[in-house]
């Protein structure tokens, strides 16, 4: 499947993800270190303040963490598990 990351209505970024558990009270989302995505370009862009769009052309990015999104039904948020081996 592919994670897409969403800002003010917008995708940002997608990344290849594992779904790991599909169930009805959880759904569980793996991407490893390595896996290629795409993603806009955020260097100057502060959107609390509004002072600059962001590049939203696609630059290719690498992941380099572990990362693990537990999303629960019926909640406006979910919880990534981010970690490295080291």
């Amino acid at each position: 499947m592919v994670l897409r990351y969403v800002l003010e209505g917008r995708i940002w970024a997608a990344a290849p993800a594992t779904v790991v558990q599909g169930e009805f009270d959880l759904t569980a989302i793996y991407t490893p270190p390595g896996a290629n995505g795409m993603r806009a370009s955020f260097s100057n862009y502060v959107s609390s303040l509004g002072l600059e769009e962001p590049d939203w052309a696609p630059q290719q990015f690498d992941s380099f963490n572990h990362l693990l999104r537990l999303i629960f039904p019926d909640v406006s948020h979910s919880v990534h598990l981010i970690w490295r081996e080291e």
